[in-house]
């Protein structure tokens, strides 16, 4: 089976993360490299950080096999009107899912990022021919500290780690058969019309059942929507965390490497675990560090 890995949106960490990803996911995996991101600039949330230049001495960079670019907006909206002609119907549904577009309303966080990135990556999968090229497609991130090798999945279904769900399934990571990557990395670019009323209704019923705030419509939880609304809970599988997010810490730290949460390190370093895939149903109330992170169950039949 042939693999593509590729990293969206940013490289960040990269020197503190590559060997780990280099040995646990293209080595363990015999994986080509890509990356599918935005130009030199730095950024935090997809704002600019100004002066400097982002670094890429990384081995991300130095060893990837293409690499692709989007020079990114000071405002998102212009980015998501080159994704879909009907995104801004939506912009009144409160939440991070469009952050950080600024019109017609502002949104915070940068859940959009995601859903744009992985548009933006599908378009360049199709236009070089690499899905005819490759078997599976994988889009992660490279802030992921790595501690054991990145399973060998199958090509039946597309995967998803189990874990930081918040309300939805977790959008860091996810692994695709080239044959579903149109289902599954390009929803933003099929945001229509007839999404609009179902759309509300999910939000409702998240609210009704007590989960409030900006976080309720995150990228989370509309990834999850758009799934169910396509019919492809189905084609879902959910494997054991094998990687936690991490960040630098700032000079004269006793420890050089944040741990961003600690239940996602804690799950990762176990051995084992269960790859589930349907029947299953999602633990939303599953709460670790304070949080609504969720887990998957399997349902047996």
């Amino acid at each position: 089976m042939k693999t593509l890995v590729c990293i969206t949106a940013q490289v960040r960490n990269g020197n503190l993360t590559w060997p780990t990803f280099k040995k646990h996911v293209v080595d363990a995996l015999g994986a080509d490299l890509a990356l599918c991101i935005g130009d030199s600039r730095p950024r935090t949330l997809g704002q600019l950080i100004e002066g400097g230049t982002a670094d890429e001495t990384s081995g991300y960079f130095t060893e990837a096999k293409h690499i692709w670019r989007f020079d990114e907006p000071t405002d998102w909206s212009e980015a998501y009107d080159l994704m879909s002609k009907d995104w801004r119907m939506f912009a009144s549904i409160p939440g991070g899912w469009l952050g950080p577009a600024k019109l017609p309303v502002r949104h915070g966080n940068s859940g959009g990022i995601v859903l744009f990135f992985r548009w933006f990556l599908l378009q360049k999968l199709i236009e070089k021919n690499l899905l005819e090229e490759y078997d599976q497609i994988i889009v992660t991130r490279s802030d992921y500290f790595w501690v054991k090798d990145h399973p060998a999945l199958d090509l039946d279904r597309a995967w998803i780690p189990n874990g930081e769900l918040h309300c939805g399934v977790c959008d860091r990571h996810i692994v695709v058969p080239s044959k579903m990557a149109s289902e599954f990395l390009g929803i933003g670019g099929s945001i229509s019309a007839e999404q609009y009323r179902p759309m509300i209704n999910f939000y409702n019923e998240l609210n009704a059942k007590g989960f409030r705030g900006d976080w309720v419509l995150n990228s989370e939880s509309y990834h999850w929507f758009r799934f169910l609304n396509a019919g492809l809970e189905k084609k879902l599988g959910f494997f054991p965390q094998k990687m936690y997010t991490v960040s630098i810490a700032p000079p004269g730290s006793v420890e050089p490497v944040i741990v961003r949460y600690d239940n996602e390190k804690n799950e990762s370093e176990k051995d084992g675990g269960e790859l589930i895939t349907w029947p299953y149903t999602l633990d939303h109330r599953y709460m670790t560090q304070g949080m609504f992170t969720g887990r998957v169950l399997s349902i047996k039949e």
